[in-house]
């Protein structure tokens, strides 16, 4: 997370800000846990440097304007009295730190530039993630095991925590379960809406085929699971995966 004095009007917005610390301690816990961060009582030390010239410029603002700004934009977790204001979209900004290391690659599948503008027409394989086990040919391992789409090569696979935060949100339904500890999944209309515009709908006013790309997501989601999941692990080099034709264990329908 950067912050600069002309961010103020983030700073006064409760769930922007909320998100962006969430974001924070996602990028933290994943530094430990995988080895990468060397000083964590320092970087804990920045963030906290952080968060305390936030507090000094949010302390700066005219408490008329500060007053306005939190009645406005009151979290709606929040037991405060205050008017509050429930979220009308999920945006692309609100995705944990884990999700975003990966984003680069959601849109590039579905053949989308940053500012998600679309270069080229996405495929049946752009719904497609396939789950590579830690130890390929043996049983699946949570730590070890990666994730990987249309995009990735074989290299730079997601997490199991990445991809179970897909699923929970329910922009990815739950994974299908194959030989050997592989496993597919595929986005659901609100993931792709999600990566191809930048937001979408918030869990209570999601209603099926109600997408701004559904017609596109329906279009794509025709294809045979199995054959896109061996497409996909194909495009990865995968050379070692299952061919089975049926899965071991079925839970098809998403979350959401």
């Amino acid at each position: 997370m950067q912050y600069r004095d002309t961010d103020l009007e983030w700073v006064l917005k409760t769930p922007q800000r909320q998100a962006a610390y969430r974001s924070v301690g996602y990028q933290l816990c994943e530094e430990i846990e995988s080895g990468v961060l060397i000083d964590a009582p320092a970087k804990l030390a920045r963030i906290l440097e952080l968060v305390f010239k936030v507090g000094m410029d949010y302390g700066s603002v005219p408490p008329e304007v500060r007053e306005k700004a939190e009645r406005l934009w009151e979290s709606p977790y929040s037991n405060s009295p205050a008017e509050k204001v429930t979220p009308k979209s999920f945006t692309q900004a609100e995705l944990p730190y884990l999700v975003n290391l990966y984003l680069s690659h959601m849109r590039l599948v579905l053949g989308r530039d940053r500012n998600n503008r679309q270069f080229r027409e996405a495929t049946a394989e752009s719904l497609v993630m396939v789950m590579r086990p830690g130890s390929p040919g043996g049983a699946s391992n949570k730590a070890a095991d990666k994730w990987f789409n249309a995009v990735t090569e074989g290299e730079f696979g997601w997490s199991n925590k990445a991809v179970d935060y897909l699923v929970n949100a329910g922009f990815y339904e739950e994974p299908m379960e194959l030989e050997d500890g592989w496993k597919v999944s595929r986005i659901t209309e609100w993931g792709f809406e999600l990566f191809a515009t930048g937001e979408t709908k918030v869990v209570q006013d999601r209603q099926p085929g109600a997408s701004s790309t559904f017609a596109e997501y329906a279009n794509l989601a025709e294809g045979d699971l199995h054959e896109l999941f061996t497409s996909v692990c194909a495009l990865n080099g995968f050379t070692e995966a299952p061919t089975c034709s049926q899965p071991v264990s079925v839970t098809s329908s998403p979350r959401f």
